[in-house]
């Protein structure tokens, strides 16, 4: 596996680290319901990509 993509999977991870933790504590009294549930799901499919970097 190429450095650059684990480097580009660990960066992405964090990213999706660092939103999931925004939208829970930054986000949480400013958007409505629906609108922290899209956010919840971008935050979800960032992870899976991250994933599927190491794949």
């Amino acid at each position: 596996m190429s450095k650059l993509f684990v480097s580009l999977a660990a960066a992405s991870g964090l990213l999706a680290v660092v939103f999931g933790a925004f939208g829970a504590h930054a986000l949480k009294g400013k958007l409505d319901a629906y609108a922290l549930g899209v956010f919840e799901t971008a935050v979800q499919y960032q992870f899976y990509h991250a994933l599927a970097l190491l794949a």
